[in-house]
């Protein structure tokens, strides 16, 4: 069941792979996908009956989360890998080997949710300094808390 899985998957991404590379339209690629999604269901829909505890609960939990796990197929823009994730991450990953991390839980704290601002907002096009300057006047009454939801 595994190893069936994995195939699918694997003609999946060629498929993504087609739509970057320009030799498969995007309506194509959904159609496609649509036929695909059965055999994946019916795979995972026998994993929950069939097998090992731990593969009934897996199978029941990827199906449990299905709609996310497919949203790249119906939203523009929508990776199916992580890899922008993790590039915008990369940064913070060098810095915290660079500076051997911090010496409390609270500075941990601190620098996960200005490293978290600061990837929100550069991803966003959006000023870290302007942010943390509104951020700073609402704690002192001055304004209101300014939000790293678009256009919140």
């Amino acid at each position: 069941m595994g190893s069936q899985l994995l195939a699918l998957a694997a003609k999946l991404l060629r498929w993504w792979r087609r739509i970057d590379a320009g030799t498969l339209t995007r309506a194509a690629f959904v159609a496609r996908v649509e036929r695909l999604e059965g055999a994946v269901r019916q795979q995972l829909g026998l994993g929950k009956v069939v097998g090992t505890k731990a593969t009934r609960g897996t199978c029941r939990h990827i199906l449990a989360r299905e709609a996310a796990l497919s949203a790249f197929v119906r939203v523009e823009g929508v990776e199916p890998t992580h890899n922008a994730a993790e590039r915008a991450l990369r940064h913070l990953v060098l810095w915290r080997k660079t500076s051997f991390g911090t010496h409390s839980s609270a500075g941990s704290r601190f620098v996960e949710r200005m490293m978290s601002i600061v990837t929100s907002l550069r991803c966003q096009c959006r000023s870290v300094i302007a942010f943390l300057r509104d951020a700073v006047q609402a704690w002192l009454g001055v304004g209101k808390p300014p939000s790293l939801v678009p256009n919140a």
